[in-house]
């Protein structure tokens, strides 16, 4: 969210229209990218807790299901919650993955084009790597 946030007040000082048009070539499919990642990991379209009964529960909440599940019981975490723990934290780290290569590749991209602008954009000490 923080370079979601870095690149649109960036693109909304730009002037120059020729330029703007390049830049945004190369930010909008990073943040079509960034997009992407946070829908597997959060739900953040549900305002209400109603609206989660009809929108799909996304990994942060899986996991945080199953660790309440794990959590309610006397005994050592079942198998089956073992199991279903391995396979989340897989899919988590899949998107951590693209976000690891967003930041390592399409950022300095971005970052290179404005600096030929004169400009920096996304300053990475104010995004937290996964």
């Amino acid at each position: 969210r923080t370079i979601r946030k870095q690149v649109t007040d960036y693109l909304s000082n730009v002037q120059d229209s020729t330029f703007k048009k390049e830049i945004e070539a190369i930010s909008k499919p990073m943040l079509e990218k960034i997009q992407g990642v946070e829908d597997e990991l959060i739900q953040h379209k549900a305002k209400a807790f109603q609206d989660l009964l009809a929108l799909p529960i996304k990994l942060n909440d899986k996991i945080a299901g199953l660790g309440s599940v794990a959590a309610s019981a006397d005994a050592k975490p079942t198998n089956q919650v073992q199991e279903a723990y391995e396979d989340l934290s897989k899919q988590v780290d899949t998107q951590l993955t693209k976000l690891a290569k967003i930041i390592s590749e399409d950022i300095p991209k971005f970052n290179q084009k404005a600096e030929s602008f004169k400009t920096s954009a996304i300053k990475l000490n104010a995004v937290v790597k996964p």
